[in-house]
């Protein structure tokens, strides 16, 4: 395997580069986050459900949802993402769904979920949108798109919070400080993983 050779194992959402495992973009940012209050059983139901609604939207982007079978509760995002396809003027072919990357120079990957190439790139939410940590991880998915064979130019960046009675919030998520925010959290998960290299050494 090449030095700079990315792959990405589905079955465990992993990331490598050149063989060795990389976080992705929501490993980098996790901590931003405080999950000390959230008990695990309602962590983890929301995360199911986050990844079902990106799974839905991929789907319905590609032409390959089977409408029959969808859980009801999923059911709003086909109220809602096509609503705002409408709304703004895009058809679900102009983006690029769901593509892993990574970046061999900086060592971190992930997977965008929309990229309308030279233009946009959107965050697909099941939640509110994040002040703190969702500019951060758009600003790092343009990085990975621009590194690998992205138009290099400035992209709007915006969260769609898609709602579970079938509306949806467009939030504007530009931020001038998010790029070297990432950067100091990715250099502070390389060195953690550096500090507890010293320790079995």
């Amino acid at each position: 395997m090449g030095a700079k050779t990315y792959t990405f194992d589905e079955e465990t959402h992993t990331h490598r580069i050149g063989g060795q495992k990389v976080p992705g973009i929501t490993t980098v940012i996790d901590p931003l986050y405080d999950w000390s209050g959230i008990p695990k059983h309602i962590l983890e139901a929301a995360k199911q459900y986050g990844s079902a609604v990106h799974k839905v939207v991929e789907l319905y982007c590609t032409d390959s949802l089977d409408v029959e079978v969808l859980d009801p509760s999923l059911r709003p995002v086909l109220t809602a993402f096509p609503q705002w396809l409408k709304d703004y003027g895009f058809n679900k072919s102009d983006f690029i769904v769901e593509l892993p990357m990574g970046d061999p120079a900086l060592r971190y990957a992930g997977i965008p979920d929309l990229i309308l190439d030279g233009k946009l790139i959107v965050e697909i939410k099941s939640r509110a949108f994040n002040q703190l940590s969702d500019p951060l991880q758009l600003v790092a998915q343009e990085n990975l798109w621009i590194k690998n064979s992205g138009a290099r130019t400035k992209y709007e960046h915006r969260v769609l919070e898609i709602r579970q009675d079938g509306s949806y919030k467009y939030t504007k998520a530009n931020d001038k400080q998010s790029w070297p925010r990432f950067r100091k959290l990715l250099d502070f998960y390389w060195d953690k993983r550096m500090i507890e290299s010293w320790k079995t050494a």
